[in-house]
């Protein structure tokens, strides 16, 4: 019987061993990830060592089986793992919580190795050198490279930080723009592209909806939702009027 000794996140004081199936002995090394069985429910648990050969003796009932082997290599190289071990005896604080806290969120929740490991975005010196310049004509891109300016960040937020400068731009009204006597990038490109969108999503639901009415009919249809006094309606309805950047001679 081949059994391996884990490191499960529990705050008791001890190895965890598990039945190696003997087709998994030789690709299971210390540091990997492995699906176990912990009590009701299943975990996911870091080798500690290579599998080692005991005597059955009548005890194999004793140890259940692993589930499934997450990795292919060792995700903890020796000298980590050694230090860990280490930690978790000077300090005598739960093996299986010291491995976990080394380990990323992702990781310790059995995602794939490769999605654990994303890339994150750093700022060269061209970057910086072009914050203040295309602040005006280009807010998104700049406030984007002011953000990577405090600090690298993972590429996966980047969308959001994009995202923010988008909202920002699409509540700027031009009149923004007039009272500054400045080049600021408002709404106006924004509202262009949102009614060119508006009108085809319309349109396809309406021709979906209607197959038996003619193009007049749906046209006066498109033109009783999509106009200046329903759009507004519907700001109103969502409160958007006080997040909407204006001059103070358009606000009276």
């Amino acid at each position: 019987m081949w059994l391996i000794a884990t490191a499960v996140k529990c705050p008791l004081r001890r190895r965890f061993d598990y039945q190696v199936p003997e087709a998994l002995v030789a690709t299971l090394s210390p540091g990997m990830r492995i699906r176990v069985p912990f009590g009701r429910r299943e975990t996911i648990a870091v080798t500690l060592d290579a599998p080692r050969r005991v005597d059955d003796g009548g005890t194999a009932r004793a140890y259940r089986p692993l589930g499934e082997v997450l990795d292919d290599t060792p995700l903890l190289d020796t000298e980590l793992l050694a230090s860990l071990k280490w930690a978790a005896d000077y300090y005598h604080h739960p093996i299986g919580e010291v491995v976990a806290a080394a380990l990323p969120t992702a990781l310790r929740q059995g995602e794939a190795r490769n999605a654990a490991e994303q890339p994150w975005l750093h700022i060269t010196a061209a970057g910086r050198a072009v914050i203040d310049t295309i602040a005006r004509r280009a807010p998104a891109q700049a406030r984007l490279l002011a953000r990577l300016a405090e600090g690298a960040m993972p590429r996966s937020e980047a969308p959001r930080e994009q995202a923010k400068a988008l909202l920002e731009l699409a509540l700027t009204h031009p009149s923004v723009s007039h009272e500054k006597s400045e080049s600021l990038q408002n709404n106006q490109r924004l509202e262009f592209l949102g009614d060119a969108v508006l009108q085809l999503v319309i349109s396809a639901e309406l021709y979906r909806q209607f197959p038996t009415r003619d193009e007049g009919t749906l046209s006066k249809a498109r033109a009783r939702m999509v106009n200046k006094e329903a759009l507004a309606e519907q700001a109103l309805a969502v409160e958007i009027g006080p997040e909407l950047m204006v001059s103070r001679g358009e606000e009276k």
